[in-house]
């Protein structure tokens, strides 16, 4: 089995505290598919994935601790939020091209 080659494409940088902050990956980006996506963050946080664009919250997102880089595959037009742990911090999303050859 062949490991895909990324490229990183866009970037989303969100500041998160208290309040919880969402975005989402554009049809444009992976009309039709997933994507995989590259998650990042400055302090603990927990996000969460999904359609509706549901709030993260502690209990029902998953954990994120600072500066861990995260590959997690997501549907294009999916919703991430994003909430503090206990400190505010920045959280980046960064789109990733795959450039395999099939």
């Amino acid at each position: 089995m062949s490991v895909p080659t990324l490229l990183q494409g866009p970037v989303q940088k969100l500041a998160f505290t208290t309040h919880v902050e969402s975005t989402a990956i554009a049809a444009n980006e992976a009309p039709g598919r997933t994507v995989t996506v590259r998650l990042c963050a400055s302090a603990n946080c927990w996000y969460l994935v999904s359609q509706a664009g549901t709030a993260a919250t502690t209990s029902n997102g998953t954990y994120l601790p600072a500066s861990v880089v995260e590959y997690i595959r997501v549907p294009n037009l999916a919703i991430i939020s994003v909430v503090q742990d206990s400190a505010g911090g920045n959280f980046s999303i960064t789109t990733m091209q795959d450039v395999s050859t099939p």
